[in-house]
């Protein structure tokens, strides 16, 4: 099992991961596709936990967790469309997004980085992780 706890205080050492092994990281909310540096193969089981609150544009709340605050779906024009705006969302190397929030689990049907963003549309205005 992988255990990543996604906090805001250290930073992820890239590895390839074993068994059991645990990782802290800090993604921010401005960046886009972040790259964890974590190497993930089909069949590890995942487990995340996120803490963090992340300020977006006008109209949006200045302290969306990881579980987003409620508006529902993301439109085409967001990172990940269809998962829950304004959320920590996740991706397998160039595979289909899934909602992280503010915990996951579950078993990776692929091989590849570990990426996590805050689903939003503009990155540029954004603060926080």
């Amino acid at each position: 099992m992988i255990f990543i706890f996604i906090n805001f205080a250290i930073m992820l050492i890239p590895a390839i991961v074993d068994a059991d092994t645990t990782f802290n990281v800090y993604v921010p909310g401005n960046a886009g596709w972040f790259d964890t540096g974590v190497t993930i193969s089909a069949g590890d089981t995942l487990a995340m936990t996120a803490t963090g609150l992340v300020s977006g544009a006008s109209g949006v709340p200045p302290s969306d967790p990881p579980d987003g605050s409620g508006y529902g779906p993301a439109n085409n024009n967001y990172l990940a469309p269809g998962l829950e705006r304004y959320s920590l969302v996740g991706k397998i190397g160039d595979n289909a997004p899934f909602q992280v929030g503010s915990s996951y689990n579950g078993v990776s049907d692929f091989n590849g980085t570990l990426f996590l963003a805050y689903n939003d549309e503009e990155y540029s205005d954004n603060s926080g992780g």
